[in-house]
């Protein structure tokens, strides 16, 4: 293993840089790459060099916060590789509110083998945009965090949309975050309806019948009942892990 890649070498950003440009070339039956935690801007940069140059591209996560959102080109381009089953990608305002390149030539069927998303965007409108561009979908595991804090019915419409889009018995873990959260200085809002949800509003979730991770992390208000409790397990019996804020 290079020592700029051994888990107990020190940090160097410029030995990193310089595997990721030749890595192709080296390792040619390398297709996966993951890079935990953020990275700054230059290696970020020689991962998407890696991404284009690695034609059979099936894992590539990568967080991009500290070098900025995936660009459209970069976004179609991944959805055109046949062979990727898990990537992470993060959407500005201009690209969220148009993924019209996401249906159009040469992307036909965007992310057609795609089982493991992480998306991060603005809202959640962008996410149930990405996930009706799918189509029928196979996802066994999806993270949504978004920037901007949801209405309780914005989280009732995207499970709709997942339930309308995902398919029901692969789908195995879910999170739904807002990003910065802890760190937030934004003040909690009243306790009104808008921003309170309880059980109807993650009912359409109670199809995926194999769902093992169920965890939502908003700035909202939630309520179950010992009644709402019992329906849950009963639709998801596999049920490892689950958090509903503060329950």
């Amino acid at each position: 293993m290079p020592e700029a890649l051994h888990p107990e070498a020190p940090y160097n950003p410029k030995d990193i840089v310089r595997i990721l440009e030749c890595l192709v070339d080296l390792c040619p039956g390398v297709t996966e790459l993951e890079m935990y935690p953020q990275y700054p801007g230059r290696i970020v940069s020689a991962s998407l060099d890696f991404a284009y140059d690695c034609h059979r591209l099936e894992v590539f996560h990568v967080n991009p916060v500290l070098y900025g959102p995936q660009d459209p080109g970069l976004i179609s381009y991944l959805a055109t590789r046949p062979h990727l089953r898990k990537v992470c990608l993060s959407m500005d305002e201009e690209t969220a509110q148009d993924l019209s390149f996401l249906s159009a030539p040469p992307v036909l069927h965007p992310f057609s083998s795609l089982q493991i998303l992480f998306l991060t965007a603005p809202e959640i409108s962008a996410c149930r945009s990405f996930l009706q561009l799918l189509g029928d979908c196979r996802l066994f595991s999806i993270k949504f965090e978004v920037f901007r804090r949801p209405l309780g019915e914005d989280v009732y419409w995207l499970f709709d949309t997942m339930r309308r889009h995902c398919a029901r018995h692969t789908l195995h873990a879910f999170h739904l975050n807002q990003y910065g959260l802890c760190e937030s200085d934004e003040p909690q809002p009243h306790p009104t309806p808008e921003y309170t949800i309880s059980l109807p509003a993650i009912q359409p979730a109670l199809y995926f019948s194999n769902m093992r991770v169920f965890l939502l992390d908003l700035p909202l208000y939630g309520w179950l009942s010992d009644e709402h409790l019992r329906e849950i397990a009963d639709a998801w019996p596999g049920l490892a892990n689950f958090a509903f804020f503060e329950t």
